[in-house]
């Protein structure tokens, strides 16, 4: 019987493909815990598949992910890894994918409950740090993989060493377009990185230098998802903001009334960036800043 039920296993991640492609996560987290609920009731026939067992855990705490169940996300990502562990040798990238996932978890449970804070940023530093060290192993330190993990892990650095966030962010950029000849053509971890890198220099006070990487990481944003999507009106808000605090008032209008016009016909974002926005137009018209200088940079 248990053979027989072995063949389900193929169906149910197949319907969980579906579901996740046509945006269902309940329907796709609970296909794919049929398999995982099948594997604990079978486990003998459960090893021959363990691979598509595995899998299904993985699947299943990225779409809790994005559902926001975050701890049952970490659960599923723990399990998954528990199987790909036993075979490490040969699946070293998956276990880098599965600590990635593992480690964003944490940082969004750190975000929502401060007082979990501390441990969960810790622990998902350790989980960043062995993805980064297991993938470089694997496939040497250019890999396109090592970007989503050197971004996070430049944005927990952001806190409490800026230089060190600025060097991994500065080497996320460097990997992301590295097979990318055309400006127009990177990708969108590209204006992530240079986004947060904007972000570290701010938080040195280097305004001047902070305004042109988040005025590219705008334009690649814009190329990317379109120039009516809310991330580029988060990135139109962060370029409008720098500009005010810069003492650049006329010039941030722009930015922000077009960020503005996006919020009106984005009700999932209204309330957030819509209230951002409006407090930086409102900064336009308060006591005049100092000035401080623009200083164009050789992109790191």
């Amino acid at each position: 019987q248990g053979a027989s039920e072995g063949a389900h296993v193929d169906t149910w991640l197949q319907e969980a493909r579906q579901h996740f492609g046509e945006g269902r996560l309940q329907e796709c987290i609970a296909s794919n815990l049929e398999v995982a609920k099948w594997a604990g009731q079978n486990p003998g026939v459960a090893k021959t598949v363990w691979q598509k067992v595995a899998g299904a855990h993985l699947n299943a705490a990225f779409a809790l992910k994005l559902a926001g169940d975050f701890a049952e996300a970490i659960t599923q990502a723990e399990e998954g890894m528990r199987l790909l562990q036993q075979h490490f040798s040969q699946h070293k990238r998956w276990v880098a994918h599965a600590l990635v996932l593992r480690g964003e978890c944490r940082l969004e449970i750190a975000r929502r409950s401060p007082d979990q804070r501390q441990a969960m940023v810790q622990a998902a530093e350790e989980d960043l740090n062995q993805a980064i060290h297991l993938h470089v192993t694997a496939d040497g330190p250019d890999h396109p993989d090592l970007v989503g993990p050197l971004i996070l892990l430049g944005m927990v650095k952001l806190e409490t060493n800026t230089a060190d966030a600025k060097k991994m962010l500065a080497d996320a950029l460097r990997i992301a377009v590295q097979t990318c000849a055309e400006e127009d053509k990177w990708p969108a971890e590209a204006g992530i990185a240079l986004r947060r890198y904007a972000e570290a220099l701010e938080m040195e006070e280097d305004l001047g230098s902070a305004i042109p990487f988040a005025e590219k990481a705008l334009d690649v944003f814009e190329k990317v998802v379109g120039p009516g999507d809310a991330l580029v009106a988060e990135a139109l808000i962060h370029v409008g903001a720098l500009r005010v605090r810069a003492g650049w008032p006329a010039e941030a209008q722009p930015h922000l009334q077009r960020a503005l016009a996006i919020c009106g016909g984005k009700l999932e974002v209204e309330n957030q960036l819509t209230q951002e926005c409006v407090k930086w137009i409102m900064e336009c018209d308060s006591e005049p800043r100092a000035q401080i200088a623009i200083s164009p940079h050789a992109l790191v």
